[in-house]
């Protein structure tokens, strides 16, 4: 079983090899907990019922 936990959307240029050659002393990525984008999807975008349907069926995410 498979949970959504967050996304990883960028990093540097060294990053893009990690999966074959990690180099804890230069890979970066940036990336956002799931927890954040469910608060700004329904704070500040107003789409609380996105929000709702997507946690509708086995979303346990605590807020």
């Amino acid at each position: 079983k498979g949970e959504l936990i967050g996304v990883a959307f960028d990093g540097n240029y060294e990053a893009m090899t990690s999966d074959y050659q990690f180099d804890e002393q230069i890979t970066r990525t940036i990336s956002v907990d799931a927890r954040y984008i469910l608060f700004v999807l329904d704070k500040f975008s107003g789409a609380t019922p996105l929000v709702k349907e997507l946690l509708r069926e086995g979303g346990h995410t605590s807020r």
